[in-house]
């Protein structure tokens, strides 16, 4: 379910992504060969977290009717979520 609930906010985080690798922001000192493969280091990670955290909660987006931020936004959709499984919970145990 969390990964069902989360889907429509994956171009939050693909965003950022791009925009570092577009820019060439993202190089080996940021990365760690792993057995197959390669993983970000704590460098890469930072630098990840950073521009995530910048997308998400210094521009804001049009959403149901309110300038917000996209974190707002996301933050709004999980409260709103969690209260219809509640009332649903609380409907099913009468």
């Amino acid at each position: 379910m969390v990964f069902d609930f989360i889907e429509p906010y994956r171009i939050f985080v693909e965003t950022p992504v791009f925009r570092l690798f577009s820019a060439k922001k993202v190089n080996k000192v940021h990365t760690d060969e792993i057995t197959n493969g390669i993983t970000l280091n704590k460098e890469g990670k930072e630098l990840l977290i950073m521009a995530l955290n910048e997308y998400m909660e210094s521009e804001t987006i049009r959403y149901k009717g309110r300038n917000q931020t996209r974190a707002t936004a996301m933050q709004q959709d999980a409260h709103t979520f969690a209260n219809a499984l509640i009332s649903n919970t609380i409907d099913d145990e009468k």
